[in-house]
């Protein structure tokens, strides 16, 4: 860990936190994931090559609607303006 090259990791000693079941598998294909404390042979990803080391795991979490809600609604007035946006640009005459 202590050779790591990544810049956004080596800080942390190569710690890439918690990662999601789509993220672990966009981010390398293993050959089997180790089980818990155990290291990989090494894998490449998009990223270079990897040892990785699977400390821990835990049930993903799936959030409640309310939880969600107000992102969103943001998400969906963020879609609304730039619909209106859109549509006003296409009648729009610039001479």
């Amino acid at each position: 860990m202590d050779k790591s090259q990544d810049p956004g990791s080596s800080v942390k000693g190569g710690d890439l936190g918690w990662l999601s079941p789509a993220t672990s598998s966009t981010f390398c294909r293993c050959d089997g994931r180790p089980e818990q404390g155990q290291i990989s042979a090494p894998v490449q990803s998009q990223f270079g090559w990897h040892v990785i080391k699977l400390e821990d795991t835990r049930d993903l979490k799936v959030p409640s609607f309310d939880e969600v809600k107000p992102n969103l609604t943001q998400h969906m007035q963020q879609q609304l303006v730039q619909k209106a946006i859109a549509e006003q640009r296409s009648k729009a005459t610039i001479k």
